[in-house]
């Protein structure tokens, strides 16, 4: 009977062993992926009074995720950008993160690098702005890992090799909100 038990604790052991040695491979091998830095490329008219949406493109640029607005993309549903603040010609501030003024976007910076970017898309539903990313950002080398979901939240990770970052999307009454966050 000790033999019995010595083998089974034996058992036990290796494969307590083998359990955290592969959960430590798995933390080790997260945590040495790099986060994927975040851009903003601004090129939307702060003069024009009458635009209330503007369409953003996604890029990938010397290792860098950039969020490109003001342009005429259709890769993902467009922006809600109300009709705050608008600047007469020749009085746009020159502020690198003067997106972040208008409603539909959020940039949060930390120490002076953007961390994350929340936009509020216009889209029949909240299904196609997530197409819309998985589809873009794969065409850019990214993989896509459905992370859960929780009711209406759906979360992602994308990976390209070289980095990661998380999105979130969650539903709202004109689309979806896309919130997408270096890791």
């Amino acid at each position: 009977m000790n033999v019995f038990c010595r083998q089974t604790e034996s058992k036990r052991t290796r494969r307590l062993t083998a359990g955290l040695t592969a959960a430590l491979v798995a933390a080790v091998i997260s945590s040495a992926l790099a986060s994927v830095p975040l851009g903003v490329r601004d090129d939307f008219d702060y003069t024009d009074t009458r635009a209330r949406t503007t369409g953003v493109e996604l890029d990938y640029v010397a290792g860098q995720l950039v969020f490109h607005l003001g342009t005429d993309s259709t890769a993902l549903p467009v922006v809600a950008v109300g009709d705050n603040p608008r600047f007469a010609a020749g009085e746009v501030p020159d502020d690198e993160f003067l997106a972040d003024t208008l409603p539909g976007v959020t940039l949060e910076v930390r120490a002076g690098t953007l961390y994350s970017v929340r936009l509020e898309h216009e889209a029949a539903s909240l299904s196609d702005v997530i197409d819309a990313y998985l589809t873009r950002l794969a065409g850019l080398g990214f993989e896509a890992t459905h992370a859960g979901d929780a009711g209406n939240v759906q979360v992602y990770e994308f990976d390209n090799g070289e980095g990661a970052l998380r999105a979130v999307f969650t539903p709202t009454g004109e689309g979806g909100r896309a919130y997408i966050t270096t890791l």
